[in-house]
């Protein structure tokens, strides 16, 4: 079973989010925190079950990447709405998130 750091995870989307936005929001670095650790918590439990099931061969990585969209989708990000931040900044938030989640869940498995 392919253990994921959870903390690690949270730290990896941070970091990616905050330099996505270095050009694009600047300022935003602790709204991007703030949001990003409540989604990796929510679905912490979640994305454990998936990875383990990708790992066994029960979903694709597909079903994996739909999943995890499917959760951002529902996704609040209160932080950075209360800041001001526009439906398509907090797509392009989203769409690295999605991307980074599973680029490090298929770097859990790789490494098995």
């Amino acid at each position: 079973m392919a253990a994921i750091d959870f903390g690690k995870l949270s730290q990896t989307v941070v970091n990616e989010v905050v330099l996505l936005l270095k050009t694009d929001m600047q300022g935003y670095a602790k709204e991007v925190e703030i949001d990003t650790r409540q989604f990796i918590q929510s679905m912490s439990q979640d994305l454990q079950r998936w990875t383990d099931q990708l790992e066994k061969g029960e979903i694709t990585q597909r079903n994996l990447e739909r999943f995890v969209k499917a959760k951002l989708d529902l996704m609040k990000m209160e932080a950075l709405k209360n800041a001001g931040i526009g439906l398509i900044e907090l797509d392009k938030v989203k769409n690295k998130i999605l991307l980074t989640v599973i680029d490090f869940v298929l770097g859990v498995l790789i490494k098995l």
